[in-house]
């Protein structure tokens, strides 16, 4: 995105204003499966306009309003994008380019996305295998420190809180990954991302989420309806235990339910089990409208990470006059089983599956070892068995599962009459290791 600018010429009720601009409320841009790219400019900072944000994950040159990006344009100094500038370079036939064939004056995280996109395409033509979530971790592990600093930033216009620090530098989570909300882990190197691509075994093991057989979160808050003090850097404080998985982290979503008349005035801070903190959102960004109904937000700062123990979710008010409430909340969690466990032994299987009007019955250990059971569900006609992420979860302590929704590759999978599905069944313990064998069992939907 291009809309982290200091000041924008639009008309906010009667008067000219400005917007500061977070990756994140572009809410497809939350979803883990996203690579989102910031740009940088000639001088290795941030691009004035390139959008941060927690989900941003890698940045690559976009150039700026002194240097652009060169890219190919319409033969003829009459024709192209060379029409509009006022560069000689661009708009004289000139030595270097004499048919103006090259312009010399784009800018935009609009050209840092193709860098990116491109270095990919080199990393697949070196190894055709890759998945989405290898060409990630690559580039997660490879990026270059950009434009380092001491001091986290201040508000671009001054609106900052007392007590409550706008922007965070660079920080480094427990697993060694560094992180900072304007560049994701830096700058994209593809000389080192192919030597990687070429010579590294991967351990990203199959991806696991938390997220109910039928695709809600497995954690969510109750209605907790929580005041939200008003310009306070103390703010408002929630926390959800994450207790049935130990996973290494490969990204993380917030879902938020804000009561609030003037949301931009709101930021909101997710710290992890292991300290590690990101600003999801920054107080006092002007965003219009009113409320946060159902709102999602990625982060990429506690990549590598483990996901047990308690995640706390920090809202505070940066301006005066307006309260707000914390009506709900929930997380999800990405990522895969840690490569080598010190706890390797298989759990006890799961027991005596079967299938009772709409419902799955099973017998189950529960012993304090199991953390959860996990369900894959598939019609027999597609015999592909379970693929990547489509194992969801279930609490030990339930023994029966009513069957009227499931969601099969990430998609609502409505349950219809006279087909035969497949169930499949294993336990998942402490260590993430899953049951020696699992129950299988086909039935028909009524």
């Amino acid at each position: 995105g291009n809309d982290f600018v200091e000041e924008l010429d639009v008309c906010i009720e009667g008067s000219s204003g400005f917007f500061l601009g977070n990756a994140n409320f572009d809410q497809v841009k939350t979803q883990p499966t996203m690579i989102v790219a910031g740009a940088s400019n000639a001088k290795g900072e941030s691009a004035y306009y390139s959008t941060p944000g927690s989900n941003v994950w890698i940045t690559a040159p976009g150039g700026d309003q002194f240097i652009g990006m060169m890219v190919a344009d319409l033969v003829g100094c009459s024709k192209g994008f060379t029409t509009y500038s006022s560069l000689a370079f661009d708009t004289k036939d000139t030595t270097l380019n004499p048919d103006c064939s090259y312009f010399s004056a784009i800018t935009g995280t609009s050209f840092a996305t193709p860098v990116v996109s491109g270095a990919i395409a080199i990393l697949r033509e070196v190894n055709p295998t890759l998945s989405w979530r290898e060409i990630k971790h690559i580039l997660a592990t490879t990026a270059s420190p950009i434009y380092p600093h001491s001091t986290p930033p201040t508000h671009p216009a001054d609106e900052d809180l007392e007590g409550h620090d706008y922007q965070q530098p660079w920080i480094t989570n427990v697993a060694n990954y560094s992180f900072h909300p304007w560049f994701g882990f830096g700058l994209l190197n593809l000389s080192d991302a192919v030597d990687y691509a070429k010579n590294h075994r991967f351990d990203l093991f199959d991806l696991r989420t938390t997220e109910n057989i039928d695709a809600s979160w497995f954690y969510e808050s109750s209605t907790i309806n929580l005041d939200i003090p008003d310009f306070s850097s103390s703010g408002q404080i929630s926390t959800l235990n994450v207790d049935h998985h130990q996973l290494v982290i490969e990204h993380v979503r917030v879902r938020v339910h804000i009561t609030h008349p003037f949301p931009g005035e709101l930021g909101l801070e997710l710290k992890s089990p292991s300290g590690t903190t990101t600003k999801l959102t920054n107080i006092n960004s002007h965003m219009t409208g009113e409320n946060l109904e159902d709102v999602f937000f990625g982060a990429n700062a506690f990549y590598g990470e483990k996901s047990m123990g308690e995640w706390t979710l920090k809202v505070v008010d940066g301006a005066v006059l307006d309260t707000g409430t914390l009506n709900n909340w929930g997380i999800q969690i990405i990522g895969h089983k840690e490569s080598d466990p010190d706890d390797t032994t298989a759990p006890e299987p799961v027991s005596n599956l079967s299938f009772t009007g709409n419902s799955l019955t099973f017998d189950a250990s529960l012993s304090d070892d199991i953390l959860r059971y996990e369900l894959c569900i598939f019609p027999v006609s597609v015999n592909n068995g379970c693929l990547d992420g489509d194992w969801r979860p279930v609490s030990p302590s339930t023994q029966e599962l009513m069957l009227s929704h499931y969601s099969y590759e990430g998609v609502s999978l409505s349950l219809e009459s006279g087909v035969t599905y497949t169930s499949i069944m294993r336990a998942i313990d402490t260590s993430e290791n899953e049951s020696a064998y699992t129950l299988e069992l086909s039935w028909e939907w009524p």
